[in-house]
This record gives structure tokens, C-alpha cells and sequence, in this order.
């Protein structure tokens, strides 16, 4: 689950993008050792979420319905290495985040990356950016269990704090694709405190339309993207259908259950309908605008789909097995 950790590396270089001073660059780009200038002391304007629970695991599978994991992590990190080698098609969501700055108190990242996993990320507000090579980058886990399973899909949840920042990961490596959620991922850069919340996917794509109507099951992963909630990590289910006849993928995702609650989610289902396939791709929306759906089938016949999503304050990624 390492390299699904893409938000904690934008940590380091959050604060030269954004600015966290009272003043902004920009001529953009400060290097992400120094993280950028800051003249601000910190006076904090945004309330700071508390530290990552631990969940019941037991609890979340009669939440959401699940059975014991059918795998283990061991199971999956030796697949994930065959995943990533193979990985051409990668997804990330917007990247939600707030500072201890009263310059900056909450702030958004976009994320923009080819298939040799090159990222521009950008903040949009000023159009600062930054390219980056996630090659480059690597992720402490200090903790890895598998919670759940469910549609076939086995949910392991990751820790982070002992060796870099504080972060929660919760996701999986199916069989040609991998996807996660990352909350709570916590540091400073020049005395200002950052928090940051996204998700992504990615895999070895199909790079073609299914040739038939098919369905596609399987879960997704989120968290809030603002609020008192934000960092708690929600579940659901996700449900896709592929119509040849006019190229469309209709995306349903629900029974989304907030597990640090052990309840409901405020907003217990969403949807992208009509959406358009391209040489096994799809998107729907716009990027950063609170309502944005991504995708792409995976494997030799169309045997999975994975991808992000935004809506309705919801931010997320998920992964689905065919029918």
C-alpha cells in the first residue's frame, strides 16, 4: 500500500505552492526542503480534526454487511508489486487540505499525471504548480491490517506517525488495479502544521471498450472533504454498467457507512449517470469542482474498473470486479 500514499509526498511540497505566509510568490515553484517562505507565526484559524481512531474492524463488517477478510496484507503486497510495474492509467482526486496559517486555512491541490507517473500539482487559486516524479517518493507504514471483505474485494487499513507524518489509508490491490483513500495525513513545514485528505487509483488499463453490456461490483472508499468529520472513513458499495449500444457507464454508489461513527454517512448515496467511455476510459465533471467522476476498465477482458470520485463532499476512490 506504499505507493498509494501520493498525498503524504505532495506534504512536503503543500506550503511553497500555496503560500502559507501572508504573502504570496509568484514566480511559484519553492523548493519543497525549505517549504517555501513563511512570515506567518501561525495564528491557527481552522479547528484541527482529533487524531486518527482506530475503528472495530469486527464492528465495520456487520455495519456494512461484510465477511471476514479472505486475504491477508502479506497476500496483497506481493501482488501489488506486479500491479505497479504494470500500472499505466493513474487517477487523483482533488486534494482537500487546511494549514495552522490564518494566511491560508484551508487550501485544494490538483493533481495532474501521465502514464510514467510524471504529477503536475497545482493550486488553482493562484495557478502556482509543481512536477514531481512519484518515483521519487516512498511511504513509512507502521501498521497494515486487513478489516473486511466484500464483493470480492478485500479492505486493508494502514497507519503512518512513526517514521514521517500521521496519516490513515484505507483501500486494496485487486488483480490489475489498486485503490485507496488517505486521510489525516498531518506535518509541518516551517513551523505551519498541514493536513490533507485525498485519493486515487491506478492500474494497467484495458485501453478499449468492453464489446458487451456488463455489469461491474465491488466498494468504495472516501471521507469527508470539509467539517467536523473530515479524515473519518466512510465505505460503500459501487455499482457499474457499461451499455455498448451508445458507449455509456452508468455509477452508483451507496449504503456509504462513515465506520469511525459506526453509522450511516449523512449522504448515504451518489451518482454519475450517462457517463462517456473512450478506449476504455471515463470521466464526467469537472476536476475540483466538487462533482467529478474518473475511471478506466482494467485487464485483458474488461475483468475490473477502478477510479476516483467527488460529490456531494465526498471524496473517494473504488474498485469493481465484473459480473
Amino acid at each position: 500500500m506504499k505507493k498509494l500514499v501520493t498525498a503524504l509526498s505532495i506534504l512536503a511540497l503543500s506550503c511553497g505552492l500555496v503560500a502559507c505566509s501572508s504573502s504570496s510568490n509568484s514566480s511559484g515553484g519553492s523548493s519543497t526542503s525549505s517549504g517555501g517562505s513563511s512570515t506567518s507565526s501561525g495564528g491557527s484559524s481552522t479547528s484541527t480534526p482529533p487524531p486518527p481512531r482506530v475503528f472495530d474492524a469486527a464492528e465495520a463488517r456487520t455495519l456494512t454487511s461484510a465477511r471476514a477478510p479472505a486475504e491477508t496484507v502479506a497476500a496483497q503486497t506481493t501482488r501489488a508489486e506486479g500491479i505497479e510495474a504494470r500500472a499505466d492509467a493513474r487517477g487523483i482526486s482533488t486534494i482537500y487540505g487546511e494549514t495552522s496559517s490564518s494566511a491560508l486555512p484551508t487550501f485544494t491541490l490538483e493533481a495532474d499525471c501521465d502514464d510514467s507517473n510524471i504529477c503536475t500539482i497545482t493550486e488553482p487559486t493562484t495557478g502556482l504548480s509543481e512536477t514531481i516524479d512519484l518515483a521519487d517518493f516512498s511511504v513509512i507504514v507502521d501498521h497494515d491490517r486487513a478489516v473486511l471483505t466484500k464483493h470480492g474485494v478485500t479492505l486493508l487499513e494502514g497507519r503512518g506517525g512513526d517514521g514521517g507524518p500521521d496519516y490513515r489509508i484505507y483501500g486494496t490491490w485487486m488483480d490489475h488495479a489498486g485503490f485507496a483513500v488517505e486521510t489525516g495525513a498531518s506535518g509541518q513545514v516551517n513551523g505551519v502544521t498541514i493536513t490533507l485528505r485525498g485519493a486515487q487509483a491506478f492500474g494497467d488499463a484495458a485501453e478499449s471498450n468492453p464489446a458487451a453490456d456488463a455489469t461491474w461490483r465491488g466498494l468504495m472508499v472516501g471521507t469527508p472533504t470539509r467539517g467536523a468529520r473530515r479524515d473519518n472513513l466512510l465505505q460503500g458499495d459501487v455499482e457499474l454498467t457499461f451499455t455498448a449500444a451508445d458507449n455509456m457507464v452508468d455509477a452508483t454508489f451507496s449504503d456509504i457507512k462513515d465506520l469511525d461513527r459506526n453509522a450511516p454517512h449523512t449522504v448515504t448515496e451518489v451518482r454519475f449517470m450517462n457517463v462517456p467511455v473512450t478506449d476504455g476510459g471515463y470521466t464526467d465533471g469537472t476536476r475540483g469542482s466538487g462533482t467529478w467522476i474518473e475511471g478506466a476498465f482494467g485487464g485483458p477482458n474488461h475483468e475490473e474498473t477502478a477510479g476516483v470520485f467527488e460529490q456531494q463532499d465526498i471524496v473517494g476512490a473504488y474498485g469493481a470486479k465484473k459480473e
